[in-house]
């Protein structure tokens, strides 16, 4: 008995009937297929057995890349007899995995072949069916047709402007084309690069341009829209995570303008709320006051404890900063150059003292860790802080009119390492010069205040200026923390006042928008 036979996977008297008496002259409608719609439309003849079998099938790479098959026979450049070879050598070891029977059911139903498929057999295989396909019934339409199929469901990017779907429905080959809305990727945002791209096609194909979550949504329902006026009525979507926490529209919505006018680089990730189950292999274990620490003692036993818990899988941008297109550091902070010279990032220098309105950046509220780190008391949580972590400080981006020497820094970023004069420089990123000390002499404090001083100066100032009076109250009924301190209370009138150091926090590296004017070498 051949290997495909009539009752193939048969296995009962009751089957058998159910299937030669019913199944078997019902007419297909196909819901799910990768069938691509240009081929149907055109009607296409193959020219051969890769062509109509190996040319876009992604089951059998991936069975060939398993079984050692080099992607030059995937997908590459071979010659389709060597692909089909290739795939012919890898047929027996797919046996018990349903590659094996598709393969040898098609070869019987599709060509008349009865003959298994390997590398034997593969040069016989190939001129038969080689020769069969010449016969117009194996055309995409023939082979629709001659198995009874009445509708396809393709499987379509909501992109696609439908054009082979609408051909088929005007020809009536004698079954019907149906697109199905798959929008995958209107979920890669996590690939920066991909979903932008597809966002340009998006508006492309809605005409509507993409500047939030809400025309995002309102193009996506264009493109639905679409889709069900011409038969769609089916929707398809590979997720590849399991989401444990959906984000709110207005979480969402804050995320960011039209991806590709948000060109905030990102210095820092965080957890995203995007997780996938995993299977925790741990013990059992035991909480109790130990009588040595004075603490919980947390202890384990050595019987297994397994449970599923939520894997976080994705990351979502919690610090930022548009990219300037260059930064200039003053001459005299030699350490912060040198750094960058170090990791080879591309220096140039002034030739002369310049005065500009750059950008830069206002910083206050930063805290040392107590301990050092590294030789260095950083302002982040380095290891061993014994509860006294550093603690980055608070900048705000503002213009100022600066001065620079000549022979100072410009840090172009229009080169490959972009990335880590920014990681560097921008005073908010984790690594940064500012996280690692170098910029602590902004933040010394020369000239202060005594308090029975400021005290008096407080209340002449707030007799004088209304506005100052109100700004100042304000600030106590809305910042508790600064409501609770007396210095801070006291500091706000003296950092108000003629005495105050305008430089104390100043970020002295400057971000240029441009190049213009600036005397470089």
């Amino acid at each position: 008995m051949n290997f495909i036979h009539e009752n193939f996977l048969l296995h009962s008297k009751t089957a058998e009937n159910l299937y030669h008496s019913y199944a078997c002259h019902q007419p297909i409608l196909d819901y799910h297929s990768h069938l691509p719609p240009g081929d149907i439309a055109a009607n296409r003849k193959f020219a051969n057995l890769f062509e109509i079998w190996l040319e876009g099938d992604h089951y059998k790479w991936r069975a060939m890349r398993a079984n050692g098959v080099a992607e030059e026979f995937c997908t590459g450049n071979a010659a389709p007899y060597e692909k089909f070879a290739a795939w012919a050598r890898t047929v027996p070891a797919t046996i018990r995995n349903p590659l094996y029977h598709w393969t040898q059911l098609e070869l019987k139903r599709y060509f008349g072949i009865d003959e298994l498929l390997d590398e034997h057999s593969a040069k016989s295989v190939w001129e038969r069916a080689n020769l069969a396909l010449q016969n117009d019934g194996l055309t995409s339409q023939g082979i629709l047709r001659k198995f009874s199929v009445r509708i396809v469901c393709t499987t379509d990017d909501p992109c696609e402007d439908l054009v082979h779907h609408r051909a088929v429905a005007t020809d009536q080959p004698g079954f019907r084309v149906y697109p199905t809305f798959r929008p995958d990727k209107a979920l890669l945002v996590s690939q920066p690069k991909a979903f932008n791209s597809w966002i340009a096609r998006l508006e492309r194909a809605s005409n509507i341009a993409v500047l939030s979550l809400q025309t995002f949504l309102d193009a996506l329902k264009q493109r639905h829209d679409f889709f069900h006026a011409q038969g769609g009525r089916l929707s398809d979507h590979g997720i590849p995570y399991c989401y444990a926490s959906p984000c709110s529209d207005r979480e969402a919505e804050g995320l960011g303008a039209h991806p590709l006018s948000n060109v905030g680089y990102p210095l820092a990730l965080t957890w995203s709320d995007e997780t996938t189950p995993f299977l925790f292999r741990g013990y059992k274990y035991t909480r109790e006051l130990s009588a040595v620490s004075g603490a919980v003692w947390v202890a384990y036993s050595h019987e297994p404890w397994n449970v599923t818990l939520p894997m976080h899988t994705g990351a979502k941008v919690s610090i930022s900063a548009v990219p300037p297109a260059a930064y200039i550091i003053p001459a005299q902070w030699t350490h912060v150059i040198d750094v960058l010279a170090a990791h080879q990032v591309i220096i140039r220098r002034t030739t002369a003292e310049w005065t500009a309105p750059v950008e830069t950046y206002r910083c206050h509220d930063g805290n040392w860790q107590q301990p050092p780190f590294e030789g260095h008391h950083p302002m982040f949580a380095g290891e061993g802080s014994k509860g006294h972590p550093g603690e980055p400080p608070k900048c705000t981006l503002v213009t100022e009119t600066m001065t620079f020497p000549a022979n100072s820094a410009v840090v172009e970023l229009n080169q490959r390492l972009s990335h880590v004069a920014m990681a560097w420089l921008e005073p908010m990123a984790p690594d940064s010069a500012m996280a690692w000390n170098a910029f602590d002499p902004i933040f010394e404090q020369r000239e202060y205040g005594e308090a029975y001083v400021l005290e008096k100066l407080a209340r002449e100032m707030m007799a004088k200026d209304p506005k100052l009076k109100t700004e100042f109250e304000q600030r106590v009924e809305n910042d508790p923390k600064f409501a609770a301190s007396p210095r801070a209370r006291l500091e706000f009138f003296y950092d108000h006042s003629p005495w105050h150091d305008p430089k104390l926090g100043l970020y002295p590296v400057g971000r240029l928008t441009k190049l213009d004017g600036v005397p470089l070498r």
